[in-house]
């Protein structure tokens, strides 16, 4: 009697990890009728005002205000929150800094004690002046 169960017991646990080991097959992506494959970089083709970067470069300036004892913290942010450059500025120094910023962002705020100002990146440079 144990023999039978014992060979159905085993069978069932054969047939079922047979089952949960099946690899699901999945249709290959379709291709456009027009697409062209490039066999090399040099074979690409893109607008003449294409741009290959993927960075830019900013100049960020601030500019102090003299007899200002305030000292806070200076940031570079990005529209979706990213903290670019952060630091420990005095309010009554000058400070500027090159950064390197992903292209995607066309525009950056800086934030110090309270302030907080939008600023348009394309120029590469932007300036917080303290009044």
């Amino acid at each position: 009697m144990k023999n039978p169960i014992f060979k159905i017991a085993f069978a069932l646990l054969f047939l079922s990890s047979l089952t949960s080991c099946m690899k699901e097959v999945t249709p290959a992506p379709a291709v456009a009728a027009n697409a062209v494959t490039a066999k090399t970089t040099s074979d690409i083709k893109a607008s003449k005002d294409f741009k290959w970067n993927t960075t830019n470069s900013l100049n960020v300036s601030f500019k102090g205000v003299r007899n200002d004892v305030r000292v806070a913290i200076l940031k570079v942010v990005t529209p979706d929150g990213g903290i670019l450059f952060k630091k420990l500025q005095k309010a009554n120094e000058d400070y500027s800094i090159q950064l390197t910023l992903p292209a995607q962002y066309d525009k950056v705020s800086l934030q110090f004690d309270g302030l907080n100002r939008t600023f348009d990146t394309k120029l590469g440079k932007v300036e917080m002046i303290l009044n």
